[in-house]
């Protein structure tokens, strides 16, 4: 204790740049040494020191500053329970939260860093979070005094984006929207798709029910999360709509990191009703309403110079959309039907795909179909017009390459439907049925076979897809020549192709055996898909292993 006393007053007094740095770095030698070090700092004589550190005088080098934020977040991190509520009685982690607004990224960051650790220990940060009383919440009151004073369109952005990462954490959202990263913002655009592994079957009750335990949190921790998000939506939420709608046409970065935020927040069904009440559903609509419109060429380039952003609004209407049903009838059928109009433009720029803009937004567009679709409510606002079901059906014939694997994994995220099946499955037909007969499979039987691996593996999981609906199943094993394309171990010679077939044959196996049962044949049939699963993925046939054998021996 005295030695490090002794070695704070040496860095107090030191009169260059080295023997203040050789300090520093003693000082961090000493707090570091075994696990119980940071104990020195919770030390009453160390205080002083620790508030001068952190005091934002000019005469206080950065070093000195940074390095104190990081010790204080050591300790924290070996021992919440004490020093959290130490730190913070003692108004430590008050000085140190006004750095977020520094000029320097290093002790920035690690105020973020700090406060992150903070945030995310719910048990032992009530006192700071969730204070009562009106003189110790310094948190909340600073928090919102940062949030309205950089939320203004002429205030720095940088630090703006700084107090977004801290609001998203108070809202439970988990988002990194680090500076750093910012202009990687301009590449969000595609909405949540996901490329479907060929283990992706539909999950039986109990796996689901299992799933479901393991993802549910306790009351306590339920009532925690609801408690910090109503202290401290508003004026973030608000304030964010504000910004955002101040940002149109001249800062894509800052929109897309707010709608990051909002979409996060949205999980909350409070939080949905809360931006929609502040106008932000509408201020969406009315910007890709204005892509409808027609332009002169002037305002033509403009527009497509706003494509990331356009992008980014239409896979957040999906994905907040397929968050749940309730979530899409906030979304689409309340306040204005926003829903079928929302349709319309997607049909307009489907409809129009060789305009360049049309085509820049053409590939979310049919990937937000699927997502919307993919529960019973939001499969209901794309079949009520059908005009529209026609359109988003026929570029699933297309030739185009990138055309041909955002439609079928679109259709195949919809066919995987997150509400049971025998809800949605007769509109899902309509869907398929808005083709002619036998043209979708027809056009499937041939890229299944691509030397395109995207192409074969986004139709393999369309194929297992239609399998998991009755109709679906019958149109695929009556494929020419896919049933013998199947149980040929030989003609896969991926990982990946193999498990996709093997998921095709558990598909048909577990869930269809009634179509296999009307003839010796068929049954048959399913005898040999049993067979085929029993042996496994990567079972490899004994006449494929002695020809490896004999090649090899010649």
């Amino acid at each position: 204790m005295n030695e490090l006393i002794k070695t704070f007053q040496v860095l107090k007094d030191s009169k260059n740049e080295d023997e203040l740095l050789d300090c520093v770095y003693n000082i961090k030698k000493t707090l570091t040494n075994n696990i119980d070090s940071y104990k020195l700092l919770l030390v009453k004589e160390i205080e002083p020191y620790l508030k001068m550190a952190l005091s934002g005088s000019n005469q206080v080098h950065t070093e000195v500053t940074l390095v104190t934020i990081r010790m204080v977040t050591m300790a924290i991190k070996r021992n919440p329970e004490i020093t959290i509520q130490y730190f913070n009685e003692i108004g430590i982690l008050q000085l140190i939260f006004n750095y977020i607004t520094s000029n320097s990224i290093g002790i920035s960051q690690s105020v973020i860093d700090l406060f992150t650790t903070i945030i995310s220990n719910k048990r032992f940060n009530k006192s700071i979070l969730l204070n009562n009383d009106e003189k110790q919440d310094w948190f909340n009151e600073t928090f919102k005094k940062l949030v309205l004073e950089y939320s203004l369109p002429n205030a720095n952005k940088i630090i703006f984006f700084r107090i977004l990462v801290i609001g998203s954490l108070l809202l439970n959202l988990n988002l990194n929207l680090e500076e750093s990263n910012s202009n990687n913002s301009l590449g969000i655009g595609v909405p949540l798709i996901e490329t479907f592994k060929p283990n992706s079957t539909v999950k039986s009750t109990i796996e689901s029910e299992m799933a479901a335990k393991k993802n549910t949190i306790s009351k306590e921790e339920e009532e925690y999360n609801e408690q910090v998000f109503k202290k401290y939506r508003e004026p973030f939420l608000t304030i964010l709509v504000t910004a955002f709608n101040d940002s149109i046409g001249f800062d894509q970065i800052t929109q897309m990191n707010i709608l990051e935020i909002i979409e996060e927040s949205c999980k909350y069904t409070i939080a949905l009703h809360s931006i929609i009440d502040a106008g932000m559903i509408s201020s969406l609509f009315e910007i890709l309403k204005k892509t409808t419109i027609a332009t002169t060429s002037t305002n033509n380039e403009a527009l497509l110079s706003e494509s990331p952003i356009l992008n980014k609004i239409i896979s957040f209407l999906s994905n907040v959309s397929q968050l749940s049903k309730e979530k899409t009838d906030l979304l689409f059928f309340t306040k204005d039907e926003y829903g079928k109009k929302i349709i319309e433009i997607f049909k307009y720029h489907l409809d129009h795909s060789e305009n360049e803009l049309s085509r820049k937004l053409k590939g979310t567009i049919l990937a937000s179909v699927g997502i919307i679709g993919r529960n019973s409510k939001g499969l209901d606002l794309i079949i009520r017009d059908e005009s529209f079901i026609k359109t988003y059906s026929e570029f699933f014939l297309s030739n185009d390459q990138e055309t041909i694997i955002t439609s079928y994994n679109s259709f195949s995220i919809m066919l995987k439907s997150n509400d049971r099946i025998y809800l949605v499955t007769d509109k899902l037909y309509q869907i398929y049925r808005s083709l002619p007969d036998g043209l979708l499979m027809s056009k499937v039987s041939k890229n299944y076979s691509s030397p395109i691996e995207e192409i074969k593996m986004s139709s393999f999981s369309l194929i297992q897809a239609l399998c998991i609906h009755s109709w679906g199943a019958s149109e695929v094993i009556k494929m020419p020549g896919f049933f013998e394309y199947l149980m040929n171990r030989q003609n896969e010679s991926t990982k990946l192709g193999k498990e996709w077939k093997f998921c095709i044959i558990q598909t048909l196996v577990n869930q269809h055996e009634d179509l296999f049962t009307s003839n010796a044949e068929w049954r048959d049939r399913y005898h040999q898909m049993q067979s085929y699963l029993k042996k496994g993925i990567h079972f490899i046939p004994y006449e494929s292993i002695t020809k490896v054998e004999n090649e090899f021996e010649g």
